[in-house]
């Protein structure tokens, strides 16, 4: 038996007997030619007697890569990044050497997916991703790090899973565009100015019935530094725990 894959005019794989698994090759906008040839005598290159074969997904991946030991992401045309895999994200960093992989990519990134199995998101994971406007969290998740959604002006409305503890310093700082948040019951640490600089935000849900901790001043009311840019109109924040604004 013989299996011969070609794109666009060019062997992509050639295999003997039963071939089980994917492919990637990165792809350019337009239109492709996928030919899945399948003989059954494997001394005829033309094929004839063919066999069956089904499932063929073809993906228009733009990039792709590891994100953490056991984590994977791949960048479509459609703007979608999707990360899947088990375990921690990788935390980053601002300099060049320590950025996010998809970072060159960012201007790209309209939607982020993480599926389940993947537990944090990790530090300036997405940092200044403005275009993305679109997040799916998984229940897998239990930690959001420091500024990992940071000014990502075009994100209006976040529902965080009821499964993450911690939210660390500036994670939505400068969000610009939110309008909504939603805090699970599960919440037990916001860091430092986590929401600071979200000056559309006009909603926050807060289902934790103990408020997280991680107060930083006395002089400041907590939830209206951790949460609201520091806006007079949130101080009741302090009382009263769930607000709408």
């Amino acid at each position: 038996d013989k299996l011969t894959v070609t794109l666009d005019g060019k062997t992509v794989l050639t295999q003997g007997g039963e071939y089980n698994g994917s492919l990637s090759h990165s792809l350019g906008s337009g239109s492709h030619t996928l030919l899945v040839k399948y003989a059954k005598d494997s001394s005829d290159d033309e094929g004839g007697d063919f066999g069956e074969f089904s499932n063929i997904v073809v993906e228009d991946v733009i990039a792709s890569g590891t994100c953490g030991d056991n984590l994977n992401w791949r960048l479509y045309h459609t703007g979608l990044l999707k990360i899947t895999g088990t375990g921690e994200m990788t935390n980053y960093a601002l300099s060049s050497s320590q950025k996010a992989p998809w970072d060159s990519y960012k201007d790209s990134v309209k939607s982020v997916n993480i599926e389940d199995g993947v537990t944090t998101v990790g530090s300036y994971a997405f940092y200044q991703h403005i275009a993305l406007t679109n997040i799916e969290f998984p229940k897998s998740i239990v930690s959001i790090g420091a500024y990992a959604f940071c000014g990502c002006t075009g994100l209006t409305e976040i529902v965080i899973p009821n499964s993450v503890t911690e939210i660390g310093n500036g994670a939505f700082n400068g969000c610009t565009s939110l309008a909504s948040i939603t805090l699970p019951e599960s919440l037990t640490t916001i860091g430092g100015q986590a929401f600071y600089d979200c000056t559309s935000l006009k909603s926050v849900y807060c289902k934790p019935t103990t408020p997280p901790s991680g107060g930083r001043t006395a002089e400041k009311p907590y939830y209206a530094d951790r949460l609201g840019c520091l806006r007079s109109d949130l101080a009741d924040f302090v009382d009263r725990w769930t607000c709408k604004l």
